[in-house]
């Protein structure tokens, strides 16, 4: 066997292999942040014509997971949809939560505010997002945005 075919062996083990990798870390993120669970309390089924607003390339946490400009959001009559770029889809399913199942409270940590939003169906999991964002969405869909809850003494 000359060098070639080991070349090309090689390039069509790595063209195989990554992407089962990167979507096997990718899925275990989703488990980790809590994502599917959303995904699976929240499906997300119907396509409407006309959002409130849409946010592309917007962060958020998820437990202990980080969502670096990777995530859009779109506002809807009905709810929020959350969604992730295509790179990142694998266990990621979109998810919409409606307006009136949505509890926030405002946290700073590190010199930072954000919104921690808890979701009815599956409270163990929070979504944190930059007060600047949570801003945008609630100016978008006015009196639809949740009202601040007491402070958050989970823990969490």
């Amino acid at each position: 066997m000359d060098g070639t075919w080991l070349y090309i062996l090689i390039t069509l083990a790595f063209l195989i292999v990554f992407p089962l990798f990167w979507s096997a870390i990718i899925f275990l993120i989703s488990a980790v942040a809590g994502w599917g669970t959303l995904a699976t309390a929240y499906p997300f089924t119907t396509v409407w014509d006309e959002p409130l607003g849409q946010w592309k390339w917007q962060t958020l946490s998820m437990r202990w997971a980080n969502y670096s400009a990777a995530v859009e959001f779109t506002a809807y009559e009905e709810g929020l949809l959350f969604g992730v770029f295509w790179m990142f889809r694998a266990g990621h399913r979109p998810f919409l939560v409606p307006w009136d199942e949505l509890s926030l409270t405002s946290k700073e940590m590190l010199w930072q505010k954000f919104v921690r939003i808890r979701c009815e169906r599956a409270p163990h999991i929070w979504i944190d997002l930059p007060e600047r964002t949570a801003a945008k969405i609630a100016a978008a869909v006015g009196k639809r945005w949740p009202t601040e809850a007491k402070e958050d003494t989970s823990g969490y």
